[in-house]
């Protein structure tokens, strides 16, 4: 039998706990409050983002958050596109926004 360094921690285990709970906590809120959405939002058509989104999209749904994905043109201006947050922010089935960077 070998001893385990108490120093060492396993991410996916603790990262399988940790989503467990959110999970857990997030359908007894559910019960008691509309259920809202994470927005995840991409300016610009950027390859590595998409492995972010597909990431946080697969996590959410573990927890079982509805999870919506925008992606905005690289054109936007920096007024429309405080425009469209301040209009999410504003949304109450909007419970966080995630600007995935980089922005252009």
């Amino acid at each position: 039998m070998t001893m385990q360094d108490m120093r060492y921690l396993s991410g996916k285990k603790m990262a399988s706990e940790i989503l467990e709970r959110v999970g857990s906590e997030w359908q007894s809120l559910a019960q008691k409050h509309k259920e809202g959405k994470l927005v995840s939002v991409a300016i610009g058509n950027i390859d590595a983002v998409d492995i972010y989104i597909r990431n946080q999209q697969r996590t959410a749904s573990r927890a079982g958050i509805m999870y919506e994905k925008q992606y905005w043109p690289e054109e936007i201006t920096q007024s429309e596109c405080k425009a469209r947050i301040v209009a999410m922010n504003d949304d109450p089935e909007v419970i966080g926004i995630i600007l995935q960077r980089p922005v252009p």
